[in-house]
């Protein structure tokens, strides 16, 4: 049996969702998969997991390893994020800040110039729509919105996660 539960976005609220999938698998739902924004969760026995990401765009073998090692083991992995979970308990995937920061700074700079040309393109175009009108105009100025709408939040999303990270590593 199979049910889906929404994304937050993986890099908007990575942590509020990794929380989320915890308490998911203490009902007995786990992952399986995602389609889309979509977690799909398969029924299964009631477990305390706990739950971790990273972004990386390849995932290393030797990495992987020493996750696996420490106890972690990769549920999820899709164009450059991994969900990996393990027993409640267990040292955490990233120990110290200064991985995670590194980690989050290099997802950061991908999105980076993306956002900033589909955000100016959107203004040029929405400029255009209103100022010359036409479907043509106006399906370009939807299509660019949805362009910024998924990599500004990302880019935003990164740059709060490097923050908090970065106030760990001060704390």
């Amino acid at each position: 049996m199979s049910k889906y539960k929404g994304s937050r976005g993986f890099a908007i609220a990575p942590q509020k969702d990794m929380r989320m999938l915890e308490k998911m698998s203490r009902k007995g739902w786990h992952i399986a998969g995602m389609s889309g924004l979509f977690y799909r969760l398969e029924k299964g026995e009631s477990h305390e997991y706990i739950y971790d990401y990273n972004m990386e765009e390849e995932i290393e073998k030797g990495m992987l390893s020493l996750y696996e090692s420490s106890g972690w083991e990769l549920v999820y992995s899709q164009n450059g994020f991994q969900i990996f979970r393990a027993e409640k308990g267990t040292t955490p995937l990233f120990t110290d800040s200064e991985s995670k920061v590194e980690v989050l700074e290099k997802q950061r700079k991908a999105f980076a110039i993306p956002a900033l040309v589909f955000t100016l393109l959107f203004f040029i175009s929405a400029y255009v729509m209103v100022t010359q009108g036409g479907t043509v105009s106006l399906v370009l100025t939807a299509c660019l919105y949805c362009g910024s709408v998924f990599t500004v939040f990302p880019f935003f999303g990164l740059c709060n996660g490097i923050r908090k990270a970065k106030k760990e590593k001060k704390n």
